[in-house]
């Protein structure tokens, strides 16, 4: 509501809340808030729901545990001007870092860097258009994939051939009331779908999927099974290293 950028909607999904969101909405008597709620917790569907619903040309994400500056949508409008699909920016912490994956610049091949580097661009941190992200038919989903559909969203839309642009510059705050809900069992569930949706017909996996699985089994299942894992994969682990490219 605080946005210097004026045209927009803003539709807030009800995510199977017990907050009083609703109640809350209605208090602020903003004729462009748009409530909607869905029935299943989950990541994906909130989310398509609501690029369902929307009416503008762009669609921006706000998690409800992060923080936009005033000026970040007409930054990211102004950036884009039709010459982009996929617009990303910088996202600080509470203490003030940005964020160190947002220090990346993957505009000029997005799709190498992306299955090369692993998730980069948060959610609350993109500006997509509408018709891009519904090419590829929204967010994926399947429940193996919450907390991991914004990465595999972002891949689809970058094989697509989709144009990124970059704002090194960070127009908000990641986890500013943070809610984790990727703990290191989920992490693996994540991994091992997004390594079959991206990753099974490539004979080399990138090096990032060998080190998240190592770092995960570490805190799941003890260090034992991260020795047990690192043994068993050590020449794909040593290919994996030594064919990265950034």
């Amino acid at each position: 509501m605080n946005q210097t950028y004026k045209n927009y909607e803003i539709i807030v999904v009800d995510d199977c809340s017990k907050d009083d969101t609703r109640s809350y909405i209605k208090s602020l008597k903003n004729k462009n808030i748009k409530l909607l709620q869905t029935k299943r917790n989950s990541g994906a569907i909130p989310r398509n729901l609501g690029i369902l619903k929307a009416k503008g040309k762009y669609i921006a994400f706000l998690d409800d545990d992060d923080l936009w500056k005033k000026k970040k949508l007409e930054i990211c409008i102004n950036k884009m001007q039709d010459k982009y699909d996929f617009c990303y920016h910088q996202l600080k912490q509470k203490n003030y870092k940005v964020l160190k994956n947002h220090n990346i610049d993957i505009t000029q091949n997005p799709t190498r860097f992306l299955l090369n580097y692993g998730p980069i661009p948060t959610t609350s941190a993109i500006l997509v258009k509408k018709e891009t992200i519904k090419k590829v038919k929204g967010f994926c989903e399947s429940k193996q994939l919450i907390a991991g559909e914004d990465y595999d969203c972002w891949l689809r839309i970058a094989k697509m051939g989709a144009t990124f642009c970059f704002i090194k510059k960070p127009l908000g705050t990641y986890g500013y009331i943070r809610k984790k809900i990727t703990n290191p069992i989920n992490a693996i569930r994540i991994l091992k779908a997004i390594k079959k949706r991206h990753f099974n017909k490539t004979k080399i996996i990138p090096f990032w999927i060998h080190k998240s699985f190592v770092k995960n089994l570490f805190f799941t299942e003890g260090l034992f099974s991260s020795f047990i894992y690192f043994i068993k994969n050590i020449n794909v682990i040593q290919k994996s290293f030594l064919s990265q490219k950034y």
